[in-house]
């Protein structure tokens, strides 16, 4: 649960989308003389703005890991996923999704409820154990472009 009213969600970003912003708000009035000044100044200042952003990315992946991870579970064909909140600038989920388990390798001879296995600490374990892991592929896969990029 969230503190106050100006707490940003853990995937909530301020920089990130600047640049989409900023050429919808030029719009298609591209011939106005102070719109043309409006895009020299944001041209001046757009490689830093992708900077912060990029590192905004980094910040908002470790505070995701940091989260007490709210977990949710699905069931997909044969499968249990596992999903929980994550940022990736690269992707329209603001969430992470890992296979915890084929069904039919939890219980012997029937199928769990998902509310049974929400409540199943070894199988939520689990499913925190590869989420953890496939949050820390990725912000190590983000932190390493940024450092290639801007170092």
């Amino acid at each position: 649960m969230l503190g106050s009213m100006n707490e940003m969600k853990p995937t909530q970003g301020v920089m990130i989308h600047v640049q989409d912003d900023v050429k919808r708000f030029i719009g298609k009035d591209i011939d106005s003389p102070i719109i043309n000044m409006y895009q020299k100044a944001f041209n001046d200042i757009a490689w830093n703005v992708e900077k912060m952003s990029r590192l905004e990315e980094i910040v908002l992946q470790q505070r995701c890991m940091k989260e007490d991870l709210n977990i949710k579970l699905s069931f997909l064909r044969e499968y249990v996923y596992a999903r929980c909140p994550f940022y990736r600038r690269d992707k329209a989920t603001k969430d992470i999704r890992v296979i915890v388990s084929r069904i039919d390798l939890i219980y012997p001879n029937r199928i769990p409820s998902l509310d049974e296995l929400s409540n199943d600490e070894e199988f939520m374990t689990r499913a925190k154990y590869k989420l953890i892991i496939a949050m820390r592929d990725e912000f190590v896969e983000t932190s390493a472009k940024y450092w290639n990029e801007y170092d």
